[in-house]
């Protein structure tokens, strides 16, 4: 009956989620009339709330706490364990690249303007603790800080980890946290589909941190185990000594089209396993499928959503944003 319970609630939020027509009115009209826009929307009241905000900021951290709230939501809906850890494990990534973000954003001298576009703070590393990280001036201070000040993240910033990015080796300490991360994901005993998750976002990771390893001038040299990517691609991988023969590789295996990145790399893997959500839903909708296929549809609206404004704010016209945002 839990179950039963379950679905029914998503399912009525579920009919909440915006419509293709709503993506259109966004892309259409002028930033300035977004509070008017989505004043009856979920983010509404959010948005009516934040006094103290302004302009791009008003939307972004209303459509944040709107995402973090619904979460909260979901976890009071299921009552038990397996299920709640299961969701948890699921939004437990975002920990992990948020950090990686900061990280990597410092590495490379990135504004903090355009680090901050990319935070998504929907597990433990919420507004204060990134905030927290951007006051760091430097990779080794923002990874020395969260090791310190953050006793609960899912992953480990091990002494390997630290002395890694000391010596300016970002593709070895970012494989010590992904090590950590997957390492104890793989120990918990979570719903099946969590773990095949966690095998797409693998693939993902691997040919990241071969990616950077190749812009630095070096040869690949580590490999997440548990991932799906065949040993025969896996060893040409490992040879390879020009980013551009790895994003040709890319783009041949995986059907990335456009200009590469590692975002959007994330995001062709993380739809591979969305399309395993989608058939096991349709299959049986009266289960876990039903809040994993729920949230994966607020995640890619809400990503959306802030893909819109901020692109809106940099004046780009509305033809462009749709080459990013599909509506």
């Amino acid at each position: 009956m839990a179950m039963e319970y379950v679905y029914g609630r998503v399912r009525g939020r579920r009919a909440r989620l915006l419509g293709p027509e709503m993506f259109e009115v966004l892309l259409r009209e002028d930033l300035a009339s977004y509070e008017n826009i989505l004043k009856d929307t979920r983010y509404g009241k959010y948005i009516s709330q934040l006094k103290s905000y302004s302009g791009v900021d008003l939307y972004i951290v209303a459509i944040n706490r709107a995402f973090t709230d619904e979460v909260r939501k979901l976890l009071s809906f299921l009552e038990g364990e397996k299920e709640k850890l299961s969701l948890e494990t699921f939004l437990s990534r975002w920990d992990l690249y948020n950090l990686i973000t900061v990280v990597r954003g410092r590495f490379y001298s990135v504004s903090d303007e355009e680090i901050r576009r990319s935070l998504f703070p929907a597990g433990v590393l919420d507004e204060l603790r990134l905030k927290e990280l951007l006051a760091e001036e430097s990779a080794l201070a923002v990874a020395e800080r969260a090791k310190i000040a953050f006793k609960n993240l899912p992953f480990s910033i091990t002494r390997e980890a630290i002395l890694s990015l000391r010596n300016g080796d970002l593709a070895a300490f970012e494989y010590h946290l992904y090590s950590s991360f997957y390492k104890r994901i793989f120990t918990l005993r979570v719903h099946p589909l969590i773990k095949e998750f966690y095998a797409f976002t693998i693939d993902s990771k691997n040919i990241s941190m071969a990616f950077i390893s190749l812009l630095s001038g070096n040869r690949p040299s580590h490999w997440l185990e548990g991932g799906k990517i065949s040993p025969k691609i896996r060893k040409q991988v490992m040879l390879m000594e020009d980013p551009e023969e790895l994003v040709t590789l890319v783009r041949r295996y995986v059907r990335f089209e456009g200009e590469f990145s590692l975002t959007r790399l994330d995001e062709i893997f993380e739809r591979r396993f969305y399309d395993e959500v989608e058939r096991g839903f349709a299959v049986d909708p009266v289960s876990f499928y039903a809040v994993m296929e729920y949230l994966w549809r607020l995640e890619r609206e809400v990503i959306k959503l802030r893909t819109i404004i901020y692109a809106k704010s940099f004046g780009l016209p509305r033809e462009k944003i749709k080459e990013v945002v599909h509506v």
